[in-house]
């Protein structure tokens, strides 16, 4: 009964650090999502599990470099808020509007996986990153680079597209 009870803690135990890792777990998973080609089956099953839900027809990548060279930061903290709140917003305007996940890659660029309308969502996609960049701009004071990829129908090809945003 007691070695019962101690694996019922130890799973139990487990879980909560599963919980705790899991922001960290989905982001790690939507950058191989963006640089290595994936199986069908196992992107299905990732997007799943993170609760990650694309809509449309055609996908692209987007991402964005938050140049923060040129202010003058007291602390590292400030950078570390600053990014935070950039993100924030870039979350808000990508996310609520267009149904597209954000996520910051290792070398602290945000990037984002939209999709949607084959006919529409390139334009969409520009108008939204127009709009970001305002919003640092105007909130933040914040300058950003953004490079967006071409549209793909399968998920499968969003490396491709995040090495064109990379690029552009």
């Amino acid at each position: 009964l007691d070695e019962e009870h101690l694996q019922k803690a130890n799973i139990a135990k487990l879980r909560m650090q599963l919980n705790q890792s899991f922001p960290l777990l989905r982001e790690r998973f939507l950058e191989k999502l963006v640089t290595t080609r994936m199986k069908n089956e196992e992107i299905e099953n990732k997007m799943n599990y993170f609760h990650i839900q694309l809509q449309g027809e055609a996908s692209l990548a987007i991402v964005i470099d938050i140049e923060m060279d040129n202010r003058s930061l007291d602390i590292a903290s400030d950078a570390e808020l600053l990014r935070f709140a950039a993100f924030n917003i870039v979350q808000e305007q990508l996310e609520k509007e267009q149904g597209g996940v954000v996520f910051q890659t290792r070398d602290g660029k945000l990037a984002a996986i939209l999709s949607g309308d084959s006919e529409e969502i390139e334009v969409t996609t520009q108008l939204l990153a127009d709009q970001v960049q305002t919003s640092l701009n105007k909130y933040l004071k914040l300058t950003a680079t953004i490079g967006i990829g071409r549209k793909y129908a399968e998920l499968q090809q969003i490396p491709q597209s995040f090495q064109e945003a990379i690029s552009s």
